[in-house]
């Protein structure tokens, strides 16, 4: 964690580091141009007892903790039959996968290449901060609830909730040349975000683009237009859908993930559910290079030359990893074909901490400036026990972040924010 020196306290700072971690690689999901939600269900279909499970598996709730873990479950239902599971990695569809063949009586092993359970949910290297497994995006019907509710972790009903009309939560207060706008100038530049949305719904009718070609469509405005509308798109498909605008579905580009009823931050991430661990046998340092299929029966090979058999395997692993995992006989050409319309995003989360609250009782802004690493602050005190800012950064912008030093960054961070108006309001 980074520290520095800002008007006379000290402010700290933590990055997640999904891409930079050769397990994860990515955050979650997305249809590129072309895709569809066929080609998520296409890949979680199974094949010879070779099934697969996680997020991108997901055509109802992608990118999300609750698509995850429905994969999981389907793909041990397939396997109810067998003698013996493998499961390749222990994230959320492994660990949902391995309850419900545990509650089966089917003798499973979990095999991580990671030293911890819970892939992109896991708490990370600080205890005030949760890098993933944050926000439960509905509450009615969430299959983490239960235990979360066991295990007493309060939960707080969050702001961002994504709703018809408004999915990027641009009722929020937004400042512009260090300005707050005013409700009436956030009303009208919300109805040209509709216009522009209705425009993106009409242009690929005649063929689904990259988004990159819609967003061409705000260089026609003026200046604090473009710039407010870049913020608001901005935060919505480079940092909650974590797509890349550069190849992003236009036609698909805001899959549906939510549950019904409230959207729910966690003060405590799902890692801390060791009960969801109970039971499991889970071998940590494992990297798996191959599967394989050898009369009927499924060998799993690691790194170390190790080999293990199983009558099914469910894979779990990340798409950005599955590319290294050699597999035999190799995926159908149509599940290949699948794979290759579902882009890997890239989304880090930025926590600051301070010792007092520089922005009144704001419960989340957005800043417009062109050149700004982030557009979107989240207060996130409660669950850091002090004050608390929580911010994302994006595919590109994450290759930008990577370049910095974190002392460079928080100070960028810093300077951002107060240039952008929004810590005059303390």
């Amino acid at each position: 964690m980074s520290t520095t020196t800002w008007r006379g306290e000290t402010v700290r700072l933590h990055r997640s580091r999904w891409s930079q971690d050769p397990n994860i690689a990515m955050a979650y999901s997305y249809l590129k141009c072309g895709g569809t939600i066929q080609d998520r269900e296409e890949l979680a279909r199974g094949e010879r007892g070779l099934h697969y499970a996680g997020e991108a598996c997901s055509g109802k709730y992608p990118g999300s903790m609750h698509g995850a873990w429905f994969t999981g479950v389907e793909a041990a239902r397939a396997c109810a039959d067998a003698g013996r599971v493998i499961i390749v990695g222990a994230g959320l569809a492994g660990l949902a996968a391995a309850r419900e063949l545990f509650k089966m009586g089917v003798p499973t092993t979990i095999l991580e290449a990671s030293d911890h359970a819970y892939g992109r949910a896991w708490r990370g290297g600080h205890e005030k901060v949760i890098d993933g497994g944050m926000w439960l995006h509905g509450n009615e019907g969430h299959p983490l609830l239960p235990y979360i509710q066991k295990a007493n972790i309060a939960t707080k009903k969050d702001h961002w909730e994504i709703v018809e009309g408004d999915p990027g939560g641009f009722s929020g207060p937004t400042f512009h040349r260090g300005k707050l706008l005013d409700a009436g100038k956030q009303s009208e530049l919300f109805g040209k975000y509709r216009e522009l949305e209705d425009r993106f719904d009409s242009e690929c009718r005649q063929g689904d683009l990259p988004l990159a070609s819609a967003f061409t469509k705000i260089g026609e405005l003026g200046e604090e237009e473009a710039g407010v509308l870049s913020a608001w798109l901005g935060t919505l498909y480079t940092g909650i859908v974590a797509g890349s605008l550069r190849d992003l579905s236009t036609r698909n580009r805001l899959e549906s993930f939510m549950l019904p009823g409230d959207d729910l931050m966690l003060t405590k991430p799902v890692s801390d559910l060791e009960e969801i661990l109970s039971g499991l046998h889970i071998e940590y340092g494992t990297h798996v290079t191959s599967v394989s299929l050898n009369e009927g029966t499924w060998c799993v090979e690691d790194r170390n030359g190790n080999r293990r058999e199983a009558d099914k395997v469910i894979m779990t692993v990340p798409i950005s990893v599955l590319g290294r995992i050699k597999i035999t006989p190799e995926m159908s050409e149509k599940k290949r074909d699948a794979v290759g319309r579902i882009g890997v995003g890239k989304l880090e989360k930025i926590w600051v901490l301070f010792e007092k609250k520089h922005w009144g009782d704001l419960s989340h802004f957005y800043l417009t400036e062109p050149g700004s690493l982030c557009n979107v602050y989240i207060d996130v005190s409660e669950v850091c026990d002090q004050p608390a800012l929580l911010t994302f950064v994006g595919n590109d912008r994450v290759e930008m972040m990577d370049r910095m030093g974190d002392n460079e960054l928080l100070n960028s961070v810093l300077k951002e924010v107060e240039e952008s108006g929004a810590f005059s309001l303390s």
